[in-house]
Parts: C-alpha cells; sequence; structure tokens
C-alpha cells in the first residue's frame, strides 16, 4: 500500500493524462494526495470526488516542499511516493520499484527517466530529442492532443519500450536520483528528519541528506535510480504560463545556500 502525494497548479490536461496513467499502471492498493495550490482552471475540481484521491486545498501557491509535507502528515500507509504531476508512469511502476528496494536493500529509490538514463551520453541523446519534438509542440499549445503527440513521438509505443528497457536492465540500480518520482517510507523520512521546508530544491536536498546519512551513520545507501524502470516527465510545463508566487517564498532559501561548495562536490561528485 502507498501513499502518493503530488502537488498541483493548474495545467488541467496534464492532471488528467497523471490520473489516468496512475489508475491504468499502478497494481498495488493506494491513495493519491493531491495537494491543490488554489488551481483556477478545474484541476481542484476535477480531482473532488475521484477514486483513491485525497484532496487538500491551499488557499494560497506554496512550495514543493511545504506541500510535500502537508501530504506526509496525511498519508495513511507506511510507503510515500513523492510523483510530479506531468508525469507518465510505466506498467507495474510500482510493484517493481517496491521489489527493486527489496532486492537491493535501499530505501530512497527513483525510477529512471529521459534526464537521468545508465550513461550520460544516452541521457544526453534523450534529452536532445525531446527537446527537438517538445518545443515547437508546446510553442503552440500545451493541451491534451499536443502532449499525447510528444509522447507518440518520443516513443511510438510508450508501453513496448519501457517494456524493452525493463528486459535489458530489470532491477538493476545506480547511484542518483530523478526528483519527478521519488519512493521511500516514512521510516526512512524520519531517520533524514523529513523533508526540509525552507529549501525549494527538496529532491536535490534530499538526495544529499540520504548520502550523508550514508556516510556518517552508516545505516541507509544513497538514492539510488532503477535503470530497468522507466517514467516519461514533460518536465516544466508550468513555465509557459504565468502563476502567483509562492506564499511561504520569504521562508525559503537555495540548496546552495544551505550546503556549502565542499559539502555538494563531497556529496554529489558520483552524480
Amino acid at each position: 500500500m502507498i501513499s502518493i502525494i503530488t502537488s498541483i497548479y493548474n495545467q488541467l490536461d496534464m492532471n488528467k493524462l497523471f490520473y489516468e496513467s496512475l489508475m491504468e499502471n499502478t497494481c498495488n492498493p493506494f491513495e493519491l494526495i493531491i495537494i491543490d495550490n488554489n488551481s483556477n482552471d478545474g484541476s481542484r475540481e476535477y480531482f473532488e470526488g475521484k477514486d483513491k484521491v485525497v484532496l487538500i486545498k491551499n488557499e494560497f501557491n506554496y512550495s514543493y516542499p511545504y506541500c510535500n509535507n502537508l501530504g506526509i502528515d496525511a498519508a495513511k500507509f507506511e510507503h510515500i511516493a513523492f510523483l510530479n504531476n506531468d508525469i507518465i508512469l510505466s506498467e507495474q511502476w510500482d510493484r517493481k520499484l517496491l521489489e527493486c528496494m527489496q532486492i537491493n536493500d535501499i530505501e530512497f529509490i527513483c525510477p529512471t527517466g529521459n534526464e537521468r538514463m545508465h550513461t550520460k551520453e544516452l541521457t544526453s541523446k534523450r534529452m536532445f530529442l525531446w527537446k527537438l519534438i517538445s518545443t515547437p509542440i508546446r510553442k503552440i499549445s500545451i493541451n491534451r492532443f499536443g502532449l499525447k503527440l510528444m509522447m507518440f513521438l518520443m516513443y511510438v509505443s510508450y508501453k513496448k519500450f519501457t517494456q524493452k528497457l525493463f528486459n535489458k536492465f530489470q532491477y538493476q540500480v545506480k547511484e542518483g536520483f530523478c526528483g519527478f518520482a521519488i519512493l521511500t517510507t516514512k521510516t526512512s523520512l524520519d531517520k533524514i528528519e523529513g523533508m526540509d521546508v525552507r529549501v525549494q530544491e527538496a529532491d536535490w536536498d534530499m538526495f544529499v541528506k540520504v548520502k550523508k546519512r550514508s556516510i556518517d551513520v552508516g545505516d541507509m545507501k544513497p538514492m539510488q535510480i532503477a535503470l530497468g524502470i522507466f517514467v516519461h516527465h514533460y518536465g516544466r510545463l508550468t513555465a509557459k504560463t504565468s502563476f502567483p508566487d509562492f506564499k511561504d517564498r520569504d521562508k525559503l532559501y537555495t540548496f546552495d545556500n544551505k550546503w556549502t561548495e565542499n559539502e555538494r562536490k563531497k556529496y554529489l561528485q558520483n552524480l
């Protein structure tokens, strides 16, 4: 059983595709905790009454870590998944990630994606192809048709692409993270003192805290990427549209301000 935490602000068509993908490809019992940051395009209304959805309604737009902490507080299950709304999941993503965690004795795990393939060379090629495909479509319109067209041009058959990758790598892992999807547990979050509400780059901050704990205490491994389990990430869809500033902006500071240059070099050297 998994508590899935996703914060949103608008992007109605993307939210629909995300929810449909989640319902189609998730095989474990789950709850989807949606933290809505006062959407005004019908996204909040779309999730109201949806199967398996717990809807938290913010009256303002809050930062990523603030929203995730609301989700953690509301979560009923031990396993916690932080998922962006601008992703398309692959078949049985949850079962495969849970099995990968168990096989490799990992407490924080991510699927692979175009941003983090098994080699830097392939990552560059995949990201170049995605930019080539997505840029002209984004300039026209980011609607349901455009989003699905991007997927078709990128993969032709997303199911075959993800299955082929799983057949090749199975449950192999490498150190790293994809911030659009992170799976862990409440117990593991407690070990690193949860998500720091002050740092907007919460995925980077979480990676470093896990890495630091693995070195200083030694009771967990660094965060890992499951090379055979793929999730597509559209990335920066909201950047095309304006959105209100974070209500908690004055309480935030950057990842670089929290961690010194030497600490960043030490903990990020394998990325």
